[in-house]
């Protein structure tokens, strides 16, 4: 069976590594990490998840519009997305 792969999309240092750690070792996810909502946009067209794990709250560019550029999308219109924000 192949492993799941999640997009996490965030930009605070700290939390990406928590929860990275997390997703790796206790769900068994592979995590692709962007640091920016235009760095998750490239990396969901190029490396397509299973799921997209997306902060908020985001300089440049919210997660809000993120999702809509993703939902408008022609390769992942339909991955799920969760929304997080501390």
């Amino acid at each position: 069976m192949t492993q799941k792969r999640i997009l996490l999309i965030d930009d605070e240092a700290n939390l990406v590594l928590v929860i990275q750690v997390c997703l790796q070792k206790l769900g068994g996810w592979t995590v692709i990490v962007a640091e920016s909502g235009a760095e998750g946009l490239r990396k969901a067209q190029t490396q397509p998840p299973d799921a997209i794990l997306l902060d908020v709250m985001m300089p440049e560019m919210d997660g809000y519009e993120v999702t809509e550029r993703i939902r408008r999308s022609q390769k992942i219109p339909y991955t799920p997305i969760l929304l997080i924000t501390a």
